[in-house]
């Protein structure tokens, strides 16, 4: 980067390589197993440049990510391949005072992105486009604050090869437009305590897989089946939240609930693909609500021992049928204690999940767990840079346990026991 004055500019690159496998052996897999090679690569460009026009900061970014991903069968074989070219800009500027207003924000965001399948995959290759422009204002009125937000969406999704009789039905070229909005207050009081609420409406188009996807994903244990017919998301919330920020204490209570029209969701069929024996998932949209609690607290007991936690809790329910909706994530949250030294650090953990018997269409109920965890580094200044050593230990229990929201629970737990070494560098 070029830092001067009234900002700034630069560039960054990153790589990320995965050789990894899916073990063999179980109804659905392949005998041996298969061997998965991705990679991703991103290039990132940023800059901001401060007092422009009516902008106290004008913001500007623009990336390319190019990944790829391939399942690869006992002799080097193809079995499934899967690629995504993404590339995405962004402008967006604050202003100060305004009128009425005191601050805010207005961008514009454009992506473009062009997906490509092989080897097992019929999923059709395909391109996306996404526009949008949205804007975020707030208006300060001693101890309330008030904010509103707008957005307008546009997403194009082509298939490269049109087949108004495919399998999945009639595969073409989709249209999505939406508007979506919120509006919020916060109320603050004496002693670090404040309210709010907010009502929003939000958007989501249904993404290529959703829309087209015919074929099986190993590392999901299930043969996935879009849908070209779904329509966009629309979902109505409210939110309540509590918080209280003190000098050791911090500390957040929300209460939400949401009408979802056309909630889309990856559904059950009870079938079997007769040619991969993967259990079949077919993407479909159907009304819901969604309620739940949310919270979490960070406590300085000391000034180098602390306490953390967090919960959450939702309830999901397709409203035409009342019945549960699937993939819902029962009771579940963590705690924490650390000690922190400007030297060394150490902490433990404990996640912990209830068990889930309230249960979608052909989903298995899943147990509770307590998974608990260590961690202690080191951290030092060299050369005039922060390095830290961190070494963790994961599962110290060994505990078998399922995760409620992953498909391959059926076949096998999460992680046992395990350790890592991380080394970082800070500059």
């Amino acid at each position: 980067s070029w830092v001067g004055e009234r900002g700034h500019i630069g560039a960054a690159y990153r790589f990320f390589g995965n050789d990894y496998g899916i073990p063999g052996g179980f109804v659905g897999a392949h005998p041996t197993g298969v061997d998965i090679e991705m990679t991703r690569h991103v290039v990132k460009g940023d800059a901001q440049l401060r007092n422009i026009g009516p902008f106290a900061v004008l913001d500007g970014s623009a990336s390319h990510t190019r990944y790829n991903h391939k399942e690869l069968e006992p002799g080097g074989i193809l079995g499934t391949e899967y690629g995504l070219f993404t590339t995405a800009g962004e402008v967006k500027g604050r202003h100060g005072p305004v009128g009425f207003l005191t601050g805010g924000t207005v961008g514009v965001r454009a992506q473009f992105e062009r997906f490509g399948f092989g080897g097992g995959l019929a999923t059709p290759d395909a391109r996306r486009w996404t526009l949008s422009a949205y804007a975020h204002e707030e208006i300060d009125l001693d101890d309330w604050t008030l904010e509103a937000g707008a957005r307008w969406d546009h997403v194009r999704a082509d298939v490269l090869d049109e087949d108004a009789d495919a399998s999945i039905g009639n595969v073409r070229d989709r249209n999505f437009n939406a508007f979506s909005g919120s509006l919020g207050a916060l109320r603050r009081f004496d002693g670090g305590w404040s309210v709010g609420a907010s009502l929003a409406q939000a958007f989501r188009a249904p993404d290529i897989s959703e829309l087209f996807s015919e074929g099986p994903h190993l590392a999901s244990y299930s043969f996935e089946v879009g849908n070209p017919d779904l329509d966009t998301e629309v979902g109505t919330g409210v939110d309540l939240f509590v918080r209280l920020q003190r000098h050791r204490v911090s500390a957040e209570l929300t209460a939400f609930g949401n009408d979802v029209d056309g909630y889309l969701f990856p559904r059950a069929t009870g079938e079997i693909s007769p040619r991969t024996q993967l259990p079949i998932f077919q993407y479909t949209g159907a009304d819901a609500r969604l309620v739940g609690l949310e919270g979490g607290i960070d406590w300085a007991w000391t000034d180098r021992i602390a306490f953390d936690g967090t919960v959450s809790w939702v309830r999901g329910t397709l409203r035409d049928s009342d019945e549960p909706l699937p993939f819902i994530p029962p009771l579940n949250g963590r705690l924490g204690v650390r000690y922190d030294t400007p030297g060394w650090f150490a902490g433990t953990e404990a996640r912990f999940a209830s068990s889930q018997d309230r249960l979608g269409e052909f989903e298995t109920a899943t147990d509770g767990y307590v998974v608990l965890g260590l961690s202690a580094g080191l951290r030092s200044t060299l050369a005039g840079r922060l390095h830290s050593v961190t070494l963790r230990l994961d599962n110290l229990t060994d505990e078998a346990y399922r995760n409620h929201l992953s498909r391959t629970k059926e076949i096998m737990p999460e992680a046992g026991r395990g350790v890592s070494l991380v080394y970082r560098l800070l500059f």
